[in-house]
């Protein structure tokens, strides 16, 4: 023991360990950390010697093999998880570690169920001074499942482009939005006219016609995810024009976002459907024609002429549509034309009538060939080298023309023309300018034969008119001391009411309706042989003028008890005589008002007017007992009466010739027991 001053003492030395030991702390701590890191790490780690001992091995084996950490640790790797076949893959293995660590290095282990799982190894071996391989350290993925779903998908690609190459859709992968094509069948190729190689060049937006349209079906796919038959009008690589049909669905291919997209091609479909829409429009368009010349009012047959051309030059899309008239047969019908307004001035000069002494090619053709059709003027050269010249004449590079004919007789011609461009016409063109020109060759021998029968006619009224005039003042005259003669009679008569001076009185009265009767019509005769030189043009305005004739008939309206309705409005004027326009309209009340005495119902009488272009329309209409269908083409004959004894057979006749005299017209509808409609065409009067 040792002593100091006198005391027992222990000599001791001091070391401060406190670093020491916060190390070791966190050496611990750090082990820990990492161990649990290891153990619970959702990939197979391992430390292996080359031999194959197991050194270490984390609890997921057990997830990943089946076998424990305890059956692994100890165990020799290679036999427990590489027998048999599998074994070669360790030489495959240790081949790698000579280029040192492995990545992503896969291997195929045996469970412990006997089955097969796929991992993927990184390592980080140790190696000893001399550079041999001493110690394994491996990190392990299970990549099974992957691997199957891999295996699967390329399967399902194999098999849907298989299906994809035989089936005769077209189809491709393009890139969204951009449109860069990543997979194609040979259908795809064929639609565009492409070649493999040209298809990786180019992008499916040069295949729209309308770029609108591609810019809408991306539209709807950014909406919907996809498209179903979304119809475009494109071309191919050739520039040859078709429609399709597209069906796409938007997905991922490659890493990348792209449209699989089917084509069904419908061009043979919509030239189908065209073909039957032209058909239809063109039979629509000949109906139409051919119909609209039915009983047409001479007034109206140039401007539906004019009509019809247009609508032939809509239809056919040409520059020019022109009627030609030939000299011989002109008889004062005119040239008509519809053209593009591009053109107008050049056609404008182009209406003299063509002299066939001076075109006996165009007869010959006409006769011989039915019609001219020159696609250019090289090609009208080639044929008929005289047509060139007309055709630069006329200052038109290509025409097609039909003759008008009637019963073997050149009337005309009917033609298109393109201005400045060549043009390929058509069978179905052609056939139509000669439908068109049948109609029309009837429709000019008709007017020309109407122009000789008017001419005819109005010689015979002339005459018929000069006489009627004449005989209608004597018998006027004649009637007129008759008169004065009545009345003194009437005067002289004793103011008894004896028999027999109520009989004379009878008598008397007899005769003076008689003679004012005779001076009636008389009267009527002499008035409808003035008309002509009574025919004066002013504005009549429609609205007082009837007014002025129901005032005039006003009492026989209150004695029937007629129900009167007047619609006219205010702005409506007739361009004609005033005292004319109210002949017409007062014959017409009067006729309606007759009809409706022997009404038992209640009498309806409706005035109603109304402006179409430019002709004025009214309407007068009864509710009486009708005129009988075997009578009424005869209403309008002077001196034919429905009212024997009381009318004069004038009123309507004198509506007629009225109406004639100003280029109206006059219809009358008419239906047993419901009523009778009379409809007058007059032209207006601009304010």
């Amino acid at each position: 023991h040792l002593t100091w001053k006198g005391r027992p003492v222990h000599i001791a030395a001091i070391r401060d360990v406190t670093k020491r030991m916060r190390a070791e702390e966190l050496l611990r701590e750090s082990e820990l950390k990492y161990r649990t890191l290891v153990e619970e790490n959702p990939f197979l780690i391992c430390t292996i010697r080359p031999d194959g001992d197991t050194v270490f091995v984390n609890r997921y084996v057990q997830e990943v093999t089946g076998y424990s950490v305890e059956e692994v640790t100890g165990a020799n790797w290679w036999e427990l998880f590489y027998p048999g076949e599998l074994r070669a893959q360790k030489d495959e293995l240790f081949r790698a570690f000579e280029s040192g660590d492995v990545r992503a290095f896969e291997m195929r282990l045996s469970s412990k169920d006997g089955g097969t799982r796929i991992l993927q190894w990184n390592s980080f071996n140790r190696w000893d001074d001399e550079g041999g391989l001493t110690e394994i350290n491996g990190v392990g993925m299970d990549i099974t499942e992957r691997k199957r779903t891999e295996r699967a998908l390329r399967e399902s690609e194999e098999r849907l482009r298989h299906l994809a190459e035989a089936t005769p859709v077209p189809m491709s992968i393009t890139g969204f939005p951009e449109g860069d094509i990543l997979y194609f069948n040979q259908p795809f190729l064929d639609l565009f006219a492409i070649s493999a190689t040209q298809a990786s060049d180019v992008s499916v937006a040069s295949f729209y016609d309308d770029l609108a349209d591609r810019r809408r079906l991306h539209e709807t796919v950014l909406r919907d995810g996809g498209v179903r038959s979304y119809e475009i009008k494109g071309h191919n690589h050739k520039g040859q024009g078709f429609w399709v049909t597209i069906s796409s669905h938007r997905t991922f291919y490659e890493g990348r976002d792209v449209l699989v997209t089917g084509y069904y091609d419908i061009t043979e479909r919509k030239r189908t459907e065209a073909a039957l829409r032209y058909r239809v429009a063109f039979e629509q368009l000949v109906t139409s024609i051919s119909t609209r010349f039915i009983n047409i009012h001479p007034e109206r047959l140039e401007p539906e002429i004019d009509r019809a051309l247009g609508e032939i030059r809509v239809f056919t899309e040409a520059d020019l549509v022109v009627v030609r008239l030939f000299d011989e047969v002109q008889a004062g019908q005119r040239f008509a034309v519809s053209v593009d307004e591009r053109f107008r001035n050049r056609a404008a000069g182009e209406r003299a009538p063509i002299n066939l002494a001076e075109h006996e090619w165009l007869r010959r053709m006409f006769l011989e060939q039915g019609g001219l059709r020159f696609d250019s003027r090289e090609h009208a050269r080639q044929i008929e080298p005289d047509a060139v010249r007309a055709l630069e004449h006329l200052e038109v590079e290509a025409a097609l023309v039909a003759p008008i004919m009637y019963r073997g007789r050149l009337i005309g011609s009917l033609g298109l023309a393109q201005m400045d461009t060549s043009r390929a016409w058509t069978d179905d063109e052609f056939t139509l300018i000669k439908i068109v020109a049948e109609i029309l060759a009837n429709v000019f021998e008709h007017r020309r034969f109407e122009h000789e029968l008017v001419k005819a006619t109005q010689a015979k009224y002339d005459q018929v008119r000069e006489i009627a005039g004449g005989v209608s003042h004597e018998i006027h005259n004649a009637l007129f001391p008759a008169t004065s003669g009545v009345e003194k009679l009437r005067q002289r008569l004793p103011e008894s009411d004896d028999d027999q001076t109520k009989r004379n009185r009878a008598l008397i009265n007899l005769i003076d309706q008689s003679v004012s009767r005779a001076m009636s019509i008389t009267s009527l005769v002499t008035t409808l042989s003035r008309l002509d030189g009574e025919k004066r043009l002013e504005r009549v305005s429609l609205q007082p003028l009837i007014e002025s004739v129901v005032q005039a008939n006003q009492s026989a309206v209150n004695e029937l008890g007629i129900d009167l309705t007047v619609e006219v409005p205010p702005e409506l004027a007739w361009n004609c005589s005033s005292e004319h326009a109210f002949s017409v309209c007062n014959n017409l009340v009067r006729n309606a008002i007759d009809a409706l005495a022997d009404v038992e119902r209640q009498r309806e009488l409706t005035i109603t007017a109304s402006e179409d272009s430019e002709t004025v329309r009214l309407s007068v209409k009864d509710n009486g007992p009708g005129v009988p269908d075997k009578i009424l083409p005869r209403i309008f004959d002077a001196f034919f009466s429905t009212k024997p004894g009381s009318g004069s057979g004038l009123g309507l006749a004198v509506v007629r010739r009225v109406l004639d005299l100003y280029g109206g017209d006059i219809e009358v509808r008419s239906e047993l027991d419901t009523g009778t409609e009379f409809v007058i065409f007059c032209p207006g009067h601009e304010a």
